[in-house]
């Protein structure tokens, strides 16, 4: 359960045109609460919660009568509050390196020597941190994934580690006379070998491991010189059941190990500038139109 405590002394990023007061920070302060409450029961309901939490901020604007108390920039300065309460997903600490170092879930001892497999496993995390990278909705595909990873190759190499070299994104190999295409390629100079990146935006499936094993074979064998280390596969998946992937390795000679990852930023997991103005509106209107009501009902 995540602790939902507002902080004692909230810290607010100041906008253009705005004056804050004592009321401003406690309804700060409440909303940061309400968004915190609405995160956990995320896991349960996503996709109502938010909608019900955008809905009644867009509520207590125009019933606060927002602008008028604190200015026509209030709308700017509840989405910098938001968003400095409500981070990107932060990226791993040295610690955390360490921690996820040396886990991965792999077949490395059965088919490299020790060294390489030793060095391998230093290389290697069981989870990558994904928070740099940002996908448009909570439902999303592989390519999206790609795209929004690559779009930050500096935050993705560095989340990888030292060493990895970035050679592209579908890559393509020709087997026979058919275009086969690699999700991700990387070159590890310290291990001096190719790695092999199949991204999945899922839980791992066992079929998974035998197209990553195609895709390590074959770089083995159009890319790799007699002077190079084996190739090594590395599968990203959101998700994965160790038994499954132990299972999906036997009989597999082929290096390669199995991580998860993390902490996906979604685009539309707060409401933006724009979309709490036209709320706003909406709601000023439907208003509006109640009073209207109200006033031609007491009339009759």
């Amino acid at each position: 359960m995540l602790d939902i405590q507002p902080q004692a002394e909230p810290y607010i990023m100041k906008s253009h045109d705005i004056h804050i007061d004592a009321d401003y920070a406690v309804w700060i302060a409440d909303i940061k609460s309400r968004y915190r409450s609405a995160q956990v029961k995320a896991a349960v309901k996503v996709n109502a919660e938010k909608l019900l939490f955008n809905w009644q901020l867009g509520r207590d604007l125009v019933q606060k009568k927002a602008e008028e108390r604190w200015g026509s920039g209030v709308v700017e300065q509840v989405s910098l509050d938001l968003k400095r309460e409500f981070p990107d997903a932060q990226r791993s600490s040295a610690s955390d390196l360490y921690e996820h170092q040396g886990k991965i879930v792999n077949n490395f001892t059965d088919h490299l020597p020790a060294l390489q497999s030793k060095l391998v496993q230093e290389v290697l995390k069981e989870n990558y941190d994904f928070g740099f990278a940002t996908v448009e909705h909570e439902i999303y595909d592989e390519a999206e994934l790609e795209e929004a990873l690559t779009k930050n190759e500096t935050d993705f190499l560095l989340e990888l580690g030292t060493g990895f070299a970035f050679l592209g994104r579908q890559k393509e190999l020709v087997v026979g006379d058919r275009s086969r295409k690699i999700d991700l390629l990387f070159y590890h100079i310290r291990l001096r070998c190719y790695i092999v990146c199949e991204q999945k935006a899922k839980p791992f499936e066992p079929e998974f491991a035998g197209k990553l094993n195609y895709y390590v074979n074959a770089v083995d064998e159009l890319l790799k010189t007699d002077d190079e280390n084996p190739t090594i596969g590395l599968l990203v998946c959101s998700d994965m059941d160790k038994i499954d992937v132990q299972w999906s390795f036997k009989g597999i000679s082929t290096p390669m190990g199995v991580a998860t990852y993390n902490n996906i930023r979604i685009k539309d997991a707060l409401p933006s500038q724009e979309q709490l103005a036209e709320r706003v509106r909406l709601l000023q209107k439907e208003l509006q139109e109640t009073k209207r009501m109200m006033s031609k009902n007491s009339t009759v």
